[in-house]
């Protein structure tokens, strides 16, 4: 009985394991042009964020540091700050993405309006599509 529980917990540790190493980390390079961000060329880009995964913000200046909110424009529509699984450095802005993570908004912290919205995708849910075609 012992060796069979034994078994199970290895294998249950183990799969715990792999499936941690399955997260998967984005980098995000964003810049500011004109009163707003961009990313990859694109104007306040919606984003799609998957649980489990963690994201890093980077490439901002000092003057156009990047926050997070639950609300659009954050503070500049009386909203606050995100900071749960945030970690936030001069030059970088990571966020882990978890089944608690509401959709979010990135925003500038010194002028409004430069933002965009963040989606947050379950990737659990998203994979049972049925596709089928008439013949």
């Amino acid at each position: 009985m012992t060796k069979n529980l034994n078994t199970i917990i290895a294998a249950l540790t183990s799969f715990t394991m792999s499936c941690q190493l399955m997260a998967e980390s984005e980098i995000i390079n964003i810049s500011a042009l004109s009163g707003a961000y961009y990313i990859n060329d694109i104007r306040q880009k919606a984003l799609v964020f998957n649980v489990g995964s963690t994201y890093t913000f980077t490439g901002y200046s000092e003057w156009h540091p990047v926050s997070l909110s639950a609300t659009a424009d954050g503070i500049w529509q009386n909203g606050e700050n995100y900071f749960i699984g945030v970690r936030k450095q001069s030059d970088s802005l990571s966020v882990i993405i978890t089944d608690k993570t509401p959709p979010l908004f990135y925003y500038c912290d010194h002028h409004p309006d430069m933002g965009g919205k963040i989606s947050i995708k379950n990737s659990k849910t998203s994979h049972h599509s049925i596709h089928t075609t008439k013949q």
